[in-house]
């Protein structure tokens, strides 16, 4: 049986457009633009037995980007904006300058300002201080603050951080260190 040259053709060009697709590295940036960004994080967590009964845990991955107008030499008081991607727009989030330590599932990380502060700790959820897009984008303005209840960035390292509300186990998702005026 023969195949028409117009089938061969089509056949021809499709084969080649899959061998092409799969030589482009998935991850790949195009751009010459060089922005400050967060990584994508992976975060383990191990269900309770009262939400599972596997012992496996439970892998969620964030895909959640950060950048900021600025990162270094911050002062008391200026507001720097944070664009932040890759949120889900039915769940809450706070972004802060926080420790850069890790710390435990389900506590709030060691940020500056006060917890409530609107400024400093805005809470990124649709209803609150900062509306989150339905393409999962947030424009938050925050307020710089050098100290809080426990932590002083001013002498140890800090970050911007964004991190899931209390609804969710105050998870990291994203972070980029940030430096103080001297």
């Amino acid at each position: 049986m023969r195949l028409p040259k117009r089938s061969a053709v089509a056949a021809t060009a499709i084969i080649a457009g899959v061998g092409l697709a799969a030589c482009t590295p998935p991850h790949e940036n195009d751009s010459d633009l060089k922005v400050e960004t967060a990584s994508e994080v992976k975060l383990t967590k191990t269900q309770s037995s009262e939400e599972s009964t596997s012992s496996e845990p439970t892998t969620l991955v964030s895909s959640v980007t950060l950048k900021a107008t600025k990162l270094n030499g911050l002062k008391k008081g200026e507001e720097i904006t944070v664009d932040l991607a890759g949120l889900n727009p039915t769940q809450g989030y706070y972004t802060a300058i926080c420790a850069s330590e890790n710390i435990p599932d389900g506590q709030q990380p060691a940020c500056t300002g006060e917890k409530g502060d609107r400024a400093v700790q805005p809470h990124v959820k649709n209803g609150a201080d900062v509306e989150i897009s339905p393409s999962g984008t947030a424009v938050v303005p925050l307020k710089v603050a050098e100290t809080g209840e426990n932590v002083d960035c001013t002498s140890r390292d800090c970050v911007v951080k964004v991190f899931s509300d209390e609804e969710n186990g105050y998870f990291p998702l994203a972070e980029i260190p940030v430096t103080f005026e001297q």
